[in-house]
């Protein structure tokens, strides 16, 4: 188990919000392609179901997904995150934002309540982080350090998610 790979995404003029993915162990199999690896097939659904949103999506400061399998089901599991009032003067660190979780099952969104143990510690991972970063984007930029769930492939730990 673990992550197999995280992409990150600062933000396009197609998908404005900026965020980070990881791709999960479980069910990697799902996103097994003829022509492209799951890395790749992984960051393809996942911007095909953001894309469906992408305008919801700018309600939100940022977002953290985690990509995975069930049976022959694409599933993302989708944080978006909000309730940064910046105008209060309170320091970024000390904001806690408020969290909506949606479901992305084959690309039909839903609201959520299912996580599995490996991805709350990657969103609490996550939320330490960003109390020890100084703004959105060095938060997005500098990826946590997720010990013994860190993509053990190197060349998967910082890829780029193009809307």
């Amino acid at each position: 188990m673990g992550i197999m790979a995280r992409y990150v995404h600062v933000g396009t003029p197609e998908l404005e919000t900026p965020g980070r993915l990881y791709l999960h162990t479980s069910g990697l199999n799902v996103f097994t392609g003829r022509d492209s690896s799951p890395i790749k097939n992984a960051a393809l659904y996942a911007r095909e179901a953001l894309a469906q949103d992408a305008e919801g999506l700018k309600e939100f400061m940022f977002f953290i997904g985690i990509l995975w399998g069930e049976r022959s089901r694409r599933i993302m599991d989708l944080m978006r995150y909000n309730g940064f009032d910046l105008e209060e003067q309170k320091p970024w660190q000390e904001i806690n934002p408020d969290v909506n979780i949606s479901i992305i099952t084959d690309g039909v969104w839903t609201p959520g309540n299912l996580l599995c143990e490996e991805g709350l510690i990657v969103l609490g991972r996550e939320g330490e982080h960003r109390r020890r970063t100084a703004s959105l984007e060095e938060f997005i930029r500098t990826p946590p350090n997720l010990g013994p769930l860190e993509p053990k492939n190197q060349e998967y730990m910082g890829l780029r998610l193009q809307a």
